[in-house]
């Protein structure tokens, strides 16, 4: 899994804690940071193998996605993934951050690479360790206990009382 962190907001400790969680779970991490257009890019580029997840970390809204100082546009950010010499076509993006997904991005994100097959983000504005817990308890439920997105999902906003969703490539 990459793990681009484009905002201060997430913690190291959280990082450190992401990263012996999903080494459980049997994924190999890469963490990175994109808190300007050139890391961002680079964070996809010279990666060593192939990556099925995407892990972006930070601020967003309909529009863009980044740290608040810098942000990308949707468009920017799919394009960055296709792109990649390190994401593999079968890619599953998971969007940390506030409001981080809508019908709109995720037609951006499907239209723009056909890398990506699977989004989960949240529809709405939500306190950094929800956001947190809500994406490891995915990543469970997915990965550990093998249940497709649209239960995972469900038990997900049931688990964190919040509102994510998942969006799979037509």
């Amino acid at each position: 899994m990459l793990v681009v962190r484009c905002s201060d907001d997430f913690s190291d400790e959280q990082i450190k804690f992401l990263h012996a969680f999903l080494e459980l779970l049997g994924f190999d991490l890469k963490y990175d940071e994109g808190f300007n257009e050139t890391d961002f890019t680079n964070s996809f580029s010279s990666c060593g193998f192939m990556f099925d997840y995407v892990y972006l970390v930070g601020h967003s809204n309909e529009d863009v996605f980044g740290n608040k100082k810098i942000n990308f546009s949707w468009d920017f950010v799919a394009e960055t993934i296709q792109n990649s010499e390190c994401v593999t076509d079968e890619c599953k993006l998971i969007i940390k951050s506030c409001k981080s997904i809508d019908d709109n991005i995720a037609n951006i994100l499907f239209t723009k690479t056909t890398k990506i097959q699977q989004v989960l983000g949240s529809t709405i504005d939500l306190e950094n360790f929800s956001g947190y817990v809500g994406s490891m308890l995915f990543f469970y439920l997915t990965e550990w206990k093998n249940l497709e997105h649209t239960k995972a999902t469900e038990l997900t906003n049931t688990t964190t009382l919040n509102s994510f969703k998942s969006y799979l490539r037509a």
